[in-house]
């Protein structure tokens, strides 16, 4: 049973913070936001590949979203009922 403060992947000390094996100071230092990612669901540092494809899927969702930018622009015109 685990008490309220504890975790399966971050370990709570004192004075530190240690998430799947990894000082979270080193995690801030030198972990860029997909390979933060991936270390949290996967427990291991991505290789260079597997950090850029990450990379690319956050970005392309943050930018296109599930439908393209084109298609969800004429969606809301359309809802907003003017004659276009």
């Amino acid at each position: 049973m685990l008490k309220p403060w504890q975790s399966f992947i971050t370990e709570i000390d004192r004075d530190k913070l240690i998430t799947r094996g990894v000082d979270q100071e080193e995690i801030l230092r030198t972990y860029r936001y997909e390979e933060m990612i991936y270390l949290l669901v996967l427990g291991k540092r991505p290789a260079e590949v597997e950090s850029e494809m990450l990379r690319a899927v956050i970005i392309s969702h943050c930018s296109h979203g599930i439908t393209g930018q084109s298609t969800l622009a004429v969606r809301m015109g359309v809802d907003c009922g003017p004659a276009l």
